[in-house]
């Protein structure tokens, strides 16, 4: 699947080393507010681009795991059983995904909103 196609079914599917195919899709608004908080608490900034994903695992691991869990959808004991290669290729999937989203669709949108907002129209 090529980019355009990702962004247009909002998302992309990943294959996992255990041969498991996840698709990782943007977070819906709950998601985005309990992931925001989650962020906000741990003070990291994911699209950083200094941002060490090994480093803020370690660091973090309980709210790493938390935010797969809600991004996923899946059961903690699921999250904890990942091997470091899949946990890294699913952290950075869920960062690239939801950073197009916003980058792709939700400035666009805004914008679009402030304009009509300029303009006198709601």
């Amino acid at each position: 699947m090529n980019d355009i196609q990702n962004l247009l079914s909002l998302g992309t599917t990943i294959t996992l080393s255990n041969g498991r195919e996840q698709k990782v899709v943007p977070l819906k608004f709950r998601q985005f507010g309990e992931v925001s908080a989650i962020l906000k608490k741990i003070n990291v900034n994911v699209m950083d681009e200094d941002v060490d994903i090994m480093s803020l695992v370690a660091g973090h691991h309980v709210e790493v795991a938390d935010i797969l869990v809600i991004a996923l959808g899946w059961a903690r004991e699921e999250v904890e059983g990942l091997y470091m290669d899949d946990l890294a290729k699913i952290i950075l999937t869920v960062i690239e995904v939801n950073g197009n989203f916003f980058a792709q669709r939700m400035l666009p949108a805004l914008e679009e909103l402030k304009q009509m907002k300029s303009h006198g129209q709601s």
